[in-house]
């Protein structure tokens, strides 16, 4: 039993969800990928910017600002901590996309159970690879 409006918004996300194959781990697949997409274009501009900008190369070594020392400092912090969220979102996702793309199918792993081998579930094995 639920209200008008949550009901029309369930059977829209159903009938989404059958007429579109991303749903699910696809679905979960395809954020990550798009996730590690924007992460490395992020990069790319990030270091295109820094590269151009600013007085340019000092021994070797692209400057792209120079400011007061406290003010390099609190720029500096920050800069790592946006590097460090992203190197999280990005090891996140691969970790998920690996573990996604290595587990068996439950038809797989019935298959393998009748000519008497095993899968390793729950872990990131080379052995799995060879059976796909």
């Amino acid at each position: 039993m639920c209200t008008e409006p949550f009901c029309r918004l369930d059977t829209r996300l159903r009938s989404y969800k059958a007429s579109t194959r991303y749903h699910g781990w696809r679905m979960g697949v395809l954020i990550g990928s798009c996730m590690l997409a924007s992460i490395l274009y992020f990069n790319i501009v990030v270091l295109i910017v820094a590269a151009t900008k600013g007085s340019g190369f000092k021994e070797g070594f692209a400057e792209p600002f120079s400011s007061d020392p406290q003010r390099m400092s609190r720029l500096s912090s920050a800069i790592h901590i946006v590097i460090n969220v992203l190197s999280t979102l990005f090891l996140s996702a691969n970790n998920y996309i690996m573990h996604v793309l290595s587990s068996p199918t439950r038809a797989g792993v019935d298959r393998e159970h009748r000519k008497g081998k095993w899968f390793d579930i729950g872990v990131l094995p080379i052995h799995n690879f060879r059976r796909h």
